[in-house]
């Protein structure tokens, strides 16, 4: 209500302290992001660069190839690998922690792939848009494993903004429609019904994601929901989140805050 808006001015909303610690300028536009294990942060430009900052948004490593492509997605929760898939080229990469590139896939001709996350099992999970799908890609073989027919269960007009399997579960946002949650086999759970969601991460067991005004964060086990209202300083992509921080990604800048739950 007013009163949280009121409070706003002071720093203190609703229950949340939150305080502005660093603005990160940025040289190019951002298409995407992504937070490790240990909260270093990476950042993918329109340039078809990668950056890594530590928590304190000091750059670490870059990573700027001689053949770019469009960075479509970016993971790197698992600290030793990071992934960018690249939809243009049908593409993924794998860069070590100190952005060095491992190696590079092509995806089976057999697939157009719009989404793309690695599994636990060191498998992919994509939405193939060729067949309104979703496949699991066995790497190492290169072969198709668990295919979902998604009609019937997903919008037709579906909107695939983002994906990731946490805790083996697979999410898949539609930036219409919600969140769809599937199970590791590939079987349809449930749909979360939040519009507008171009992007999500985790933080134990809580989905997060912007929504309006808030960081709104929401246990994937209980269902219970809160949200953290922030400073309309400028418009965010996305939010990426430690216990105790806020990344709030613009198109050329990060705003580092502080916050804590009283």
């Amino acid at each position: 209500g007013p009163f949280c808006l009121l409070l706003l001015f002071f720093g203190s909303v609703c229950g949340q302290a939150i305080s502005l610690v660093k603005k990160v300028p940025l040289k190019n536009l951002v298409v995407t992001g992504s937070i490790d294990r240990g909260g270093n942060i990476y950042i993918a430009d329109k340039k078809g660069s990668l950056y890594k900052m530590d928590s304190a948004g000091v750059l670490l490593h870059t990573y700027s190839p001689d053949r770019k492509g469009k960075i479509n997605y970016l993971e790197a929760w698992e600290t030793l690998n990071v992934l960018l898939f690249y939809g243009d080229l049908q593409e993924y990469r794998y860069l070590n922690r100190f952005l060095t590139q491992l190696a590079t896939q092509r995806l089976p001709q057999n697939i157009f792939a719009s989404l793309l996350t690695p599994s636990a099992d060191n498998s992919m999970w994509v939405f193939d848009d060729s067949d309104f799908t979703l496949k699991k890609l066995n790497t190492g073989y290169n072969a198709i494993e668990i295919v979902t027919d998604l009609s019937g269960i997903v919008d037709v007009n579906f909107q695939g903004a983002h994906i990731r399997e946490y805790q083996h579960l697979i999410f898949m946002a539609d930036s219409q429609a919600g969140i769809y949650v599937f199970d590791n086999l590939g079987n349809y759970i449930r749909t979360l019904t939040f519009s507008n969601v171009h992007y999500f991460s985790f933080l134990q067991n809580k989905l997060y994601f912007l929504s309006g005004n808030n960081v709104l964060f929401y246990d994937i086990y209980t269902g219970e929901e809160w949200t953290i209202p922030i400073p309309l300083e400028q418009e965010y992509k996305l939010v990426l989140a430690t216990d105790t921080r806020l990344y709030l990604v613009a198109e050329r800048s990060i705003d580092i805050y502080q916050y804590a739950v009283d």
